[in-house]
């Protein structure tokens, strides 16, 4: 489908109706988006979904990450690192895509000598190297940070809310004082 700039009208529309949308399911259903829909939040989970596969779960990269550099321990940072890179230029591949085209991002290769080579023009490159830093910084390191610090959304998020929606945090009611549980006596029937 072809926009000319007459049709401008036309996007207006959708984004308005697309923010109107987030505004009210927001209102109606809490952080939706953020917690479920965003493309920050999958990616972020899934790059610590690869650190639990490779390392185990929380307590286990805790304590992963105080012992000393073995052997051990760089395979299995190079291994985390290089399943993120794999996802991160997928990413990137899949984005490029959209413009390059399918056909000529997956089908135009070289050979030299015996390594076959990508043959695209020097924009492909970049935007490949752009998508795929930019994916692996976010998802990889700054996780949680781009959500607080750039998102506007995540920014504008606590002017939306009210004393009804619906907001998972803790309790102070509910969980105070703190301290070990004390021990029912078990009852024998």
């Amino acid at each position: 489908m072809t926009f000319l700039t007459q049709d401008f009208y036309f996007i207006a529309a959708f984004a308005i109706i697309a923010a109107f949308t987030l505004f009210m399911v927001t209102v109606y259903a809490g952080r939706v988006w953020c917690g479920y829909a965003c493309p920050q939040t999958i990616w972020t989970h899934l790059y610590q979904y690869v650190e639990k596969w490779v390392i185990g779960d929380r307590n286990k990269r805790i304590k992963f990450d105080k012992e000393p550099m073995s052997a051990k321990k760089a395979f299995k940072r190079s291994l985390i690192y290089f399943i993120w890179l794999v996802f991160s230029v997928i990413t990137a591949a899949t984005f490029v895509s959209y413009v390059a085209g399918t056909d000529y991002l997956y089908q135009s290769w070289q050979t030299i000598g015996f390594i076959p080579i990508p043959d695209w023009p020097t924009w492909v490159w970049v935007s490949m190297f752009i998508f795929t830093f930019a994916t692996y910084a976010n998802a990889g390191y700054m996780r949680e940070q781009m959500c607080v610090q750039i998102c506007p959304y995540g920014r504008f998020q606590s002017v939306m809310f009210d004393k009804d929606t619906l907001v998972v945090s803790y309790d102070y009611e509910r969980g105070e004082p703190r301290g070990a549980r004390k021990k029912a006596p078990i009852l024998n029937i």
